[in-house]
Protein backbone atom coordinates (compact mmCIF):
# COMPACT_ATOMS: atom_id res chain seq x y z
CA UNK A 1 0.00 0.00 0.00
CA UNK A 2 1.45 3.25 -0.66
CA UNK A 3 2.17 5.81 1.89
CA UNK A 4 1.21 9.49 1.03
CA UNK A 5 0.59 12.71 2.36
CA UNK A 6 -2.98 12.99 2.00
CA UNK A 7 -3.21 9.76 3.75
CA UNK A 8 -1.43 10.67 6.81
CA UNK A 9 -3.40 13.67 6.94
CA UNK A 10 -6.60 11.18 6.75
CA UNK A 11 -4.64 9.40 9.86
CA UNK A 12 -4.25 12.08 11.72
CA UNK A 13 -7.97 13.31 11.25
CA UNK A 14 -9.42 10.25 12.57
CA UNK A 15 -6.67 9.65 15.05
CA UNK A 16 -7.70 13.47 16.52
CA UNK A 17 -11.52 12.68 15.62
CA UNK A 18 -11.19 9.89 18.19
CA UNK A 19 -9.50 12.13 20.98
CA UNK A 20 -12.29 14.47 20.24
CA UNK A 21 -14.82 11.68 20.91
CA UNK A 22 -13.21 11.03 24.24
CA UNK A 23 -12.84 14.01 25.52
CA UNK A 24 -16.27 14.80 24.98
CA UNK A 25 -17.15 11.82 27.14
CA UNK A 26 -14.92 13.14 30.00
CA UNK A 27 -16.07 16.99 30.20
CA UNK A 28 -19.47 16.10 31.40
CA UNK A 29 -21.09 18.69 29.20
CA UNK A 30 -24.88 17.33 29.69
CA UNK A 31 -26.05 16.46 32.83
CA UNK A 32 -27.82 13.32 31.33
CA UNK A 33 -26.01 10.61 29.86
CA UNK A 34 -28.63 10.38 27.50
CA UNK A 35 -27.91 13.51 25.51
CA UNK A 36 -24.41 12.98 25.39
CA UNK A 37 -25.36 9.33 23.54
CA UNK A 38 -27.61 10.87 21.48
CA UNK A 39 -24.96 13.36 19.96
CA UNK A 40 -23.11 10.81 19.70
CA UNK A 41 -25.33 8.22 17.53
CA UNK A 42 -26.08 11.47 15.67
CA UNK A 43 -22.43 12.32 14.87
CA UNK A 44 -21.94 8.60 14.55
CA UNK A 45 -24.83 7.99 12.54
CA UNK A 46 -23.95 11.82 10.23
CA UNK A 47 -20.46 10.08 9.09
CA UNK A 48 -21.84 7.25 7.84
CA UNK A 49 -24.56 9.11 5.59
CA UNK A 50 -21.57 10.96 4.21
CA UNK A 51 -19.70 8.29 3.29
CA UNK A 52 -22.94 7.61 1.04
CA UNK A 53 -21.50 10.57 -1.19
CA UNK A 54 -17.95 9.77 -1.16
CA UNK A 55 -16.39 7.87 -3.85
CA UNK A 56 -12.93 8.48 -2.39
CA UNK A 57 -12.20 4.47 -0.30
CA UNK A 58 -9.21 6.32 1.84
CA UNK A 59 -11.62 9.16 3.36
CA UNK A 60 -14.50 6.94 3.03
CA UNK A 61 -12.57 3.89 5.23
CA UNK A 62 -11.84 6.63 8.15
CA UNK A 63 -15.43 8.23 8.43
CA UNK A 64 -16.50 4.80 8.74
CA UNK A 65 -14.22 3.62 11.72
CA UNK A 66 -14.80 7.33 13.00
CA UNK A 67 -18.43 7.19 12.70
CA UNK A 68 -18.26 3.61 14.22
CA UNK A 69 -16.13 4.47 17.00
CA UNK A 70 -18.89 7.24 17.82
CA UNK A 71 -22.14 4.77 18.68
CA UNK A 72 -19.93 2.06 19.85
CA UNK A 73 -18.79 5.17 22.70
CA UNK A 74 -21.93 6.27 23.00
CA UNK A 75 -24.08 3.37 23.57
CA UNK A 76 -21.52 1.96 25.86
CA UNK A 77 -21.34 4.93 27.96
CA UNK A 78 -24.45 5.19 28.43
CA UNK A 79 -25.15 1.60 29.32
CA UNK A 80 -22.43 1.54 31.45
CA UNK A 81 -24.04 5.21 33.46
CA UNK A 82 -27.35 3.62 33.40
CA UNK A 83 -26.88 0.42 34.19
CA UNK A 84 -24.46 -1.86 36.16
CA UNK A 85 -22.66 -4.82 35.94
CA UNK A 86 -20.46 -6.87 33.54
CA UNK A 87 -23.36 -8.73 32.15
CA UNK A 88 -25.13 -5.33 30.52
CA UNK A 89 -21.87 -4.42 29.29
CA UNK A 90 -21.08 -8.13 27.31
CA UNK A 91 -25.04 -7.88 26.06
CA UNK A 92 -24.42 -4.60 24.55
CA UNK A 93 -21.16 -5.68 22.86
CA UNK A 94 -23.37 -8.34 21.31
CA UNK A 95 -25.75 -6.39 20.03
CA UNK A 96 -23.42 -4.11 19.15
CA UNK A 97 -21.47 -6.57 16.88
CA UNK A 98 -24.78 -8.05 15.57
CA UNK A 99 -25.90 -4.53 14.41
CA UNK A 100 -22.31 -3.77 12.94
CA UNK A 101 -22.24 -6.99 10.87
CA UNK A 102 -25.80 -6.21 9.89
CA UNK A 103 -24.78 -2.77 8.54
CA UNK A 104 -22.00 -4.34 6.97
CA UNK A 105 -24.28 -6.51 5.12
CA UNK A 106 -26.54 -4.26 4.03
CA UNK A 107 -23.94 -1.96 2.92
CA UNK A 108 -22.34 -4.23 0.61
CA UNK A 109 -25.11 -5.99 -0.71
CA UNK A 110 -26.43 -5.28 -4.55
CA UNK A 111 -30.49 -5.88 -2.71
CA UNK A 112 -30.49 -1.97 -1.58
CA UNK A 113 -32.41 -3.23 1.73
CA UNK A 114 -31.68 0.28 2.89
CA UNK A 115 -31.94 3.51 0.37
CA UNK A 116 -29.89 6.63 1.28
CA UNK A 117 -33.28 8.12 1.60
CA UNK A 118 -34.07 5.51 4.58
CA UNK A 119 -30.78 6.69 6.22
CA UNK A 120 -31.22 10.18 5.61
CA UNK A 121 -35.01 9.45 7.81
CA UNK A 122 -32.89 7.96 10.13
CA UNK A 123 -30.39 10.78 10.67
CA UNK A 124 -33.48 13.11 10.71
CA UNK A 125 -35.42 11.38 13.41
CA UNK A 126 -31.95 11.29 15.33
CA UNK A 127 -31.74 15.01 14.93
CA UNK A 128 -34.71 15.83 15.88
CA UNK A 129 -34.46 13.75 19.10
CA UNK A 130 -30.82 14.97 19.72
CA UNK A 131 -32.22 18.62 19.88
CA UNK A 132 -35.10 17.81 21.98
CA UNK A 133 -32.95 15.88 24.72
CA UNK A 134 -30.27 19.33 24.41
CA UNK A 135 -33.10 21.70 25.00
CA UNK A 136 -34.44 19.50 27.92
CA UNK A 137 -31.34 19.35 29.55
CA UNK A 138 -29.67 22.68 29.69
CA UNK A 139 -33.08 24.14 30.09
CA UNK A 140 -34.12 21.81 33.44
CA UNK A 141 -31.38 19.91 34.35
CA UNK A 142 -30.32 22.25 37.56
CA UNK A 143 -30.13 20.61 40.93
CA UNK A 144 -31.74 21.81 43.65
CA UNK A 145 -30.26 21.20 47.42
CA UNK A 146 -32.96 21.44 50.44
CA UNK A 147 -31.10 21.09 53.52
CA UNK A 148 -32.08 20.24 57.11
CA UNK A 149 -29.99 20.18 60.03
CA UNK A 150 -30.86 18.41 63.74
CA UNK A 151 -30.80 20.59 66.96
CA UNK A 152 -28.41 17.84 68.06
CA UNK A 153 -25.72 15.56 66.12
CA UNK A 154 -26.85 11.97 65.92
CA UNK A 155 -24.81 9.30 66.57
CA UNK A 156 -25.41 6.04 64.01
CA UNK A 157 -23.52 2.71 63.70
CA UNK A 158 -22.13 1.29 60.46
CA UNK A 159 -19.58 -1.13 59.91
CA UNK A 160 -16.79 0.75 59.48
CA UNK A 161 -17.35 2.65 63.07
CA UNK A 162 -19.77 5.56 64.53
CA UNK A 163 -21.18 8.89 62.15
CA UNK A 164 -21.81 12.26 63.53
CA UNK A 165 -25.12 12.77 61.50
CA UNK A 166 -25.49 16.78 61.71
CA UNK A 167 -28.40 16.84 59.24
CA UNK A 168 -29.36 15.68 55.77
CA UNK A 169 -29.80 17.21 52.27
CA UNK A 170 -32.28 16.00 49.50
CA UNK A 171 -31.19 16.53 45.92
CA UNK A 172 -33.98 16.68 43.17
CA UNK A 173 -33.79 18.25 40.00
CA UNK A 174 -36.72 18.74 37.64
CA UNK A 175 -35.79 17.20 34.65
CA UNK A 176 -37.69 14.47 33.43
CA UNK A 177 -34.27 12.95 32.14
CA UNK A 178 -31.74 10.65 34.07
CA UNK A 179 -29.29 12.58 36.07
CA UNK A 180 -25.80 11.95 37.23
CA UNK A 181 -24.62 13.55 40.29
CA UNK A 182 -21.06 12.48 41.63
CA UNK A 183 -18.46 14.96 44.08
CA UNK A 184 -18.47 17.64 41.79
CA UNK A 185 -22.34 18.46 42.80
CA UNK A 186 -21.69 18.34 46.71
CA UNK A 187 -22.20 21.44 48.53
CA UNK A 188 -19.75 22.16 50.76
CA UNK A 189 -21.09 23.96 54.51
CA UNK A 190 -19.13 25.72 56.80
CA UNK A 191 -19.09 25.33 60.49
CA UNK A 192 -17.64 26.30 63.80
CA UNK A 193 -17.09 25.25 67.61
CA UNK A 194 -17.29 27.92 70.19
CA UNK A 195 -17.32 27.58 73.95
CA UNK A 196 -14.28 25.19 74.12
CA UNK A 197 -11.73 25.64 76.68
CA UNK A 198 -8.35 23.93 74.19
CA UNK A 199 -5.98 25.41 76.87
CA UNK A 200 -6.99 22.47 78.89
CA UNK A 201 -6.52 19.71 76.80
CA UNK A 202 -3.50 21.15 74.56
CA UNK A 203 -0.22 19.75 75.49
CA UNK A 204 1.16 23.25 74.12
CA UNK A 205 0.79 26.56 72.94
CA UNK A 206 1.37 25.66 69.27
CA UNK A 207 -1.03 23.00 69.38
CA UNK A 208 -3.76 25.18 71.36
CA UNK A 209 -3.46 27.46 68.45
CA UNK A 210 -3.85 24.52 65.96
CA UNK A 211 -6.97 23.22 67.74
CA UNK A 212 -8.68 26.87 67.59
CA UNK A 213 -8.18 27.39 63.72
CA UNK A 214 -9.76 23.65 63.53
CA UNK A 215 -12.86 24.70 65.30
CA UNK A 216 -13.31 27.84 63.73
CA UNK A 217 -13.13 26.46 59.98
CA UNK A 218 -14.75 23.10 59.56
CA UNK A 219 -15.70 21.88 56.38
CA UNK A 220 -17.97 19.18 55.18
CA UNK A 221 -19.98 17.95 52.34
CA UNK A 222 -23.25 15.77 51.97
CA UNK A 223 -21.92 12.08 50.50
CA UNK A 224 -22.69 11.68 47.10
CA UNK A 225 -21.46 8.87 45.62
CA UNK A 226 -21.68 9.00 41.40
CA UNK A 227 -25.09 7.61 40.55
CA UNK A 228 -27.42 8.15 38.56
CA UNK A 229 -30.90 10.47 39.53
CA UNK A 230 -34.43 9.96 38.20
CA UNK A 231 -35.82 12.15 40.74
CA UNK A 232 -34.27 13.04 44.22
CA UNK A 233 -31.28 11.58 46.54
CA UNK A 234 -31.34 12.39 49.99
CA UNK A 235 -27.69 12.00 51.40
CA UNK A 236 -26.77 12.47 55.44
CA UNK A 237 -24.88 15.18 56.46
CA UNK A 238 -21.75 13.76 58.53
CA UNK A 239 -19.77 16.30 60.87
CA UNK A 240 -16.20 15.47 60.57
CA UNK A 241 -14.51 13.75 63.57
CA UNK A 242 -11.78 15.57 63.84
CA UNK A 243 -13.93 17.94 64.98
CA UNK A 244 -15.59 15.62 67.11
CA UNK A 245 -12.56 14.43 68.85
CA UNK A 246 -11.22 17.56 69.96
CA UNK A 247 -14.92 18.71 71.33
CA UNK A 248 -15.12 14.76 73.30
CA UNK A 249 -11.31 15.43 74.47
CA UNK A 250 -12.56 18.04 76.49
CA UNK A 251 -15.47 15.67 78.17
CA UNK A 252 -18.28 17.16 76.10
CA UNK A 253 -21.01 14.51 75.27
CA UNK A 254 -21.13 15.49 71.44
CA UNK A 255 -24.84 14.59 71.22
CA UNK A 256 -25.24 17.11 73.65
CA UNK A 257 -24.09 19.85 71.86
CA UNK A 258 -26.62 22.09 70.32
CA UNK A 259 -26.57 23.20 66.55
CA UNK A 260 -27.25 26.44 65.66
CA UNK A 261 -27.02 28.18 62.49
CA UNK A 262 -26.21 31.89 61.91
CA UNK A 263 -24.22 33.89 59.05
CA UNK A 264 -21.69 34.59 60.97
CA UNK A 265 -19.68 32.71 63.32
CA UNK A 266 -19.91 33.99 67.21
CA UNK A 267 -17.08 34.95 68.83
CA UNK A 268 -17.35 32.63 72.05
CA UNK A 269 -20.57 30.92 73.55
CA UNK A 270 -21.09 30.34 76.96
CA UNK A 271 -21.31 26.33 76.66
CA UNK A 272 -19.97 24.40 73.51
CA UNK A 273 -21.84 25.41 70.53
CA UNK A 274 -21.52 24.18 66.67
CA UNK A 275 -22.74 26.91 64.29
CA UNK A 276 -23.54 26.01 61.03
CA UNK A 277 -22.86 29.30 58.41
CA UNK A 278 -25.71 29.85 56.30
Amino acid sequence: MEITVRKILLSFASILGIASIITFISTDLFTSPLTTTSILLLVGVGLFVGTKYSTDKPAELATSILGGFAIIVGSLYSVATLASGPIMITLSLVILSVIFGFAAYITQTDKQLVTTKQVKILFLLISIITISLIVVDTTTGDLQNEVIFYENIQIENDEYGQEYIIGEVTVSTQTPLPQRIGYDNAVRYEACVTGINTSTIANSSAEEEEMNAMLSNIQFRYNSPNQILYNSYTSKLEFPSYAVDVIQMADVTISSVPVETSETCPESTDEPTITILT
